[in-house]
């Protein structure tokens, strides 16, 4: 079974929104002792990268960092809101904003598969979103 943990921008989509979609991880970074890195293209101008902390079964910090192609970090506009959703019905989590692109919260995960949805809006006003599968 494949749970969703969504990271979704607090706004509402306009038709005239550019939107940038893709599906996947582009590469993971992975070394002992420390979260494994995911490193996600969205659009050719913007990355994500994310981690859970510590990334086992548990307890989990998700950290959700945006980058523009010179590996800036980029400003998200507005907030960003989590939904877990590993039976059908999604729980919104506290989410807390650590830099202009750097988002934080947590959550308890039990072993498996799960996915994350990540949407967010740019400065520019561009919507970014991807979904990723981390296995805990």
């Amino acid at each position: 079974m494949v749970g969703l943990v969504a990271l979704a921008g607090l706004f509402t989509l306009a038709p005239a929104i550019r939107a940038a979609v893709t599906r996947g991880v582009v590469g993971t970074v992975a070394a002992a002792g420390l979260p494994t890195l995911y490193n996600v293209d969205i659009s050719k101008n913007r990355r994500l990268q994310l981690y859970l902390d510590p990334g086992l079964p548990g307890l989990n910090g998700i950290h959700a960092t945006f980058f523009d192609a010179e590996g800036s970090e980029v400003a998200i506009a507005g907030g960003m809101q989590i939904a877990v959703d590993g039976r059908g019905s999604p729980i919104a989590l506290p989410v807390f904003q650590e830099g202009p692109g750097h988002f934080y919260s947590d959550f308890n995960f039990p072993p498996g598969a799960w996915r994350l949805e990540i949407t967010a809006r740019d400065q520019v006003g561009q919507v970014l979103r991807t979904s990723v599968i981390v296995h805990l």
